[in-house]
């Protein structure tokens, strides 16, 4: 039977269970690029199908992250010199996650390089260490981590794409966004300056939403981001955030 191509969150994913594991990233807070780029691999071709960016606080290099290759079943070995190969040739760790989505259903390879030599080992091959593997790429602390990943195996098993249904993932940060504001004098133009901060830098603009002599309730814009954002709606925040662009960029024009 072929693959079902389903769509979530922007991609066309070549079958339900990659799809599946993005509702689980999501689920995860963990950032992913799907199908990010093709590689020859000394005459063998291939695409991975996630690249998952470390978070710029984890590391110091700019584009650090791992690959992570998702099989229905176990891999054949030429599957596994791909992979092999990619590691060497990028320099990037890489997983496999081979089985359905759920705690006990699928099992986990990795692979990694030393710098030093570039010599290409599988750390370790089908383990069932089901979340230690996920603990480092998350925004949580280590003591919530196994709680959250088990709550995001159950989310992503639940998904449903069916007649175009949407899984809704919710997704609550570690830190919290609030609004701000300060009214400008006419001189300065005039009306309410809107952004948004974080109490992990309060005072430090992460986005501003605009004056509202020039933008009418773009404080209700501002409310949404920060709603959207704690509440952990993926979505709703990137929909919001569009908006936020386009009538940000025509008040500056």
């Amino acid at each position: 039977m072929p693959a079902i191509e389903t769509k979530y969150n922007g991609h066309r994913f070549r079958c339900r269970l990659e799809a599946k594991w993005a509702v689980f990233l999501d689920a995860m807070g963990i950032e992913y690029d799907y199908e990010r780029e093709g590689y020859t691999l000394n005459g063998l071709w291939y695409l991975p199908d996630f690249w998952l960016p470390l978070p710029k606080d984890h590391t110091e290099f700019e584009d650090a992250g791992y690959w992570l290759e998702i099989k229905p079943r176990l891999l054949t070995a030429k599957e596994a010199l791909k992979i092999e190969r990619l590691v060497r040739d990028t320099g990037h760790h890489a997983f496999a996650i081979c089985g359905r989505v759920g705690l006990g259903e699928y099992l986990v390879s990795k692979w990694a390089m030393e710098r030093g030599t570039k010599e290409v080992s599988c750390v370790y091959k089908n383990s069932d260490d089901y979340y230690l593997h996920f603990s480092m790429w998350n925004r949580l602390q280590p003591s919530n981590v196994e709680v959250a990943f088990e709550d995001a195996l159950n989310t992503a098993r639940a998904a449903r794409f069916e007649h175009g249904e949407t899984p809704k993932v919710l997704c609550p940060p570690a830190e919290k966004w609030y609004m701000n504001s300060l009214g400008l004098s006419t001189i300065d133009g005039g009306g309410r300056d809107w952004w948004i901060e974080s109490e992990a830098q309060p005072g430090e603009t992460i986005y501003f939403c605009g004056n509202d002599h020039h933008v009418p309730k773009c404080w209700e814009l501002a409310e949404g981001i920060v709603d959207a954002h704690n509440s952990g709606d993926r979505q709703r925040l990137r929909y919001l955030l569009s908006l936020k662009n386009m009538t940000v960029g025509k008040e500056e024009a």
